[in-house]
């Protein structure tokens, strides 16, 4: 913008004033570019995502998880889904969504809004740093992750949900994208103790009263236990421990055979009554209760941490599983365990956890067998390795093509700004103004703006006088186009009674067109690309 500004007071030809405004340039666009450079290596933009955007231009539609729960835990033979190795070499729960609306049909999916990207720091809640190399088998719409995910490396095309921290597949291949994946995950585990539990007050969530909903046709005796149930525990914490303790008792019983409904005439039976039912079951009748005591609560869904294998654990449909998580003031989203029959430690979902009862049990191996590799059940795939540094999985390369692309793109802009520029004062010029004099000084200057990118000869006389002195140097028809133009202008300039002007813009845009057929080809093309009427001063010929 500096260089192709005029020189307003400075006398023409001053090589002093010259070289000031091209000092002047050069060092103002080197700063742009260095700066541009530096503060875009040092921004902190965490690891590089394979991720796009792609997919999220129309609705993505997400399958009922309680359903999958049901469909893989009653499956005749288990089949594969995933392993993983653990930094700290102990089995994880692996989520993968969460339903946070529980309505009188029972627990369900809200709208998830997704966004694409680093997903780190989209959850601060304490917790400890462990690093899962999983190699998945299942088709899944989600990426199963330790919660809470903080750094995710997964070919493909993924997506998260800011409320929940499910990776939901935006791919146009869907659940298949997961199969035969390798990829890697980091999390932040909540570690919180059963002393610092029992002390936490219940948290305001960051869905706010979405998590503390309660629907209406929950009968009464169902509020009577939950009162009943958290009697004398004096903070939110105590009251969750109460409950787990509450479903571990010897009132209930685990079991596949019951429905798979979680709707509040099924969730009342179950509490009141039969007492009998499989994960699902448990985990929304907790989050149920401890809504109605004032904790915010949802019902996680995925996989237990599977079975040890030689320094890896092996996931199966048999692990498939359902949790509560509760939200205490400090401490975040605290899952819990309240489903008989799975291990746990204290109130957390168990680091050993054992997986949920099969319809058809099969034979288990010896401990010998377990921890022999030659000896893994013939549906448990073997531990893939992890992809090395620097491979797409990782994002080591990725950003390659991109960076050459944009600095090409750079580089193009950069070499069209000139003729934009000129573009755009052409523009301007030959836009009718209210006053005729300032309208025709206008347009006579980019008539000599244009004989200067053409290298043609201009004379600095009035504009008649120049016409004239300029018709040999140009075609006919150009020059007697000039010198119509010429005599409109002379006369705004100097007549009595200002000429009409309304075909002046029109006739100055015919003689840019036919002014290029006096020169060559090549000369035609370079005062486009490099109008030297930005950066010289118009020669005079007298």
């Amino acid at each position: 913008i500096l260089l192709a500004c005029g020189r307003p007071g400075a006398a023409p030809g001053r090589p002093g004033f010259e070289g000031s405004r091209w000092l002047i340039g050069a060092l103002a666009a080197g700063l742009a570019i260095v700066l541009a450079v530096a503060v875009a290596a040092i921004l902190p933009m965490g690891p590089k995502q394979p991720w796009r955007s792609d997919g999220l231009d129309k609705p993505i539609q997400l399958g009922d998880p309680t359903l999958d729960l049901s469909e893989n835990l009653h499956r005749p033979e288990p089949l594969a889904v995933l392993t993983y190795t653990a930094s700290d070499n102990a089995p994880h729960y692996l989520r993968t969504t969460a339903m946070t609306k529980l309505t009188s049909d029972g627990a369900q999916l809200d709208s998830m809004k997704l966004r694409t990207g680093d997903i780190g720091g989209a959850y601060d809640a304490p917790g400890d740093p462990v690093e899962l190399n999983v190699s998945m088998r299942f088709p899944s719409q989600y990426l199963p992750a330790a919660f809470s995910p903080d750094r995710i490396h997964a070919d493909g095309k993924w997506a998260w949900d800011p409320g929940t921290l499910s990776i939901v597949s935006t791919s146009s291949n869907g659940a298949g994208q997961t199969a035969n994946l390798d990829y890697k995950v980091t999390s932040v585990v909540p570690t919180a103790d059963p002393q610092a539990i029992a002390k936490a007050a219940a948290g305001t969530s960051p869905d706010g009263e979405r998590d503390l909903h309660v629907p209406s046709d929950v009968p009464a005796e169902v509020w009577d236990l939950a009162k009943q149930v958290t009697a004398g525990a004096e903070t939110a914490g105590a009251k969750a421990q109460k409950l787990v303790e509450f479903f571990q008792g010897d009132d209930f019983e685990y079991s596949l055979d019951a429905p798979s409904a979680s709707g509040s005439s099924a969730l009342a039976a179950f509490l009141l009554k039969d007492r009998s039912g499989y994960c699902i079951h448990y985990s929304v009748s907790m989050a149920l209760l401890a809504r109605m005591e004032g904790i915010p609560a949802r019902v996680a869904v995925g996989f237990t941490g599977g079975a040890s294998r030689g320094g890896s654990f092996y996931v199966t449909t048999d692990d498939a599983h359902a949790w509560p998580e509760l939200y205490l003031d400090g401490l975040g989203w605290v899952p819990f365990e309240p489903t008989k029959s799975i291990a746990s430690r204290g109130n957390q979902p168990s680091p050993s956890p054992q997986p949920e009862p099969s319809p058809s049990p099969s034979p288990s191996p010896s401990p010998s067998a377990a921890e022999s590799p030659s000896a893994q059940p013939s549906t448990i795939p073997s531990p893939q390795p992890s992809a090395a540094p620097g491979s797409q999985a990782d994002g080591g390369n990725a950003g390659l093509p991109v960076a050459v692309l944009g600095w090409l793109i750079l580089a193009l802009a950069l070499l069209a700004a000139p003729a934009l520029v000129r573009l755009v004062l052409r523009a301007l010029r030959l836009r009718t103004v209210p006053s005729s004099t300032a309208f025709a000084a206008s347009v006579w200057q980019e008539v000599a703006a244009t004989f200067a990118d053409l290298k043609l000869p201009w004379d600095g006389r009035s504009p008649v006088r120049a016409a004239e002195a300029l018709a040999a140097e140009l075609p006919a028809e150009a020059a007697g186009g000039l010198s119509a133009i010429a005599a409109t202008i002379e006369r705004c300039q100097y007549a009595r009674k200002a000429p009409d002007t309304s075909q002046l813009a029109a006739q100055t845009r015919q003689l840019l067109k036919l002014l290029p057929s006096g020169v060559s080809r090549g000369a035609a093309v370079w005062a486009k690309l490099w109008p030297r009427s930005l950066f010289t001063r118009f020669s005079k010929s007298k």
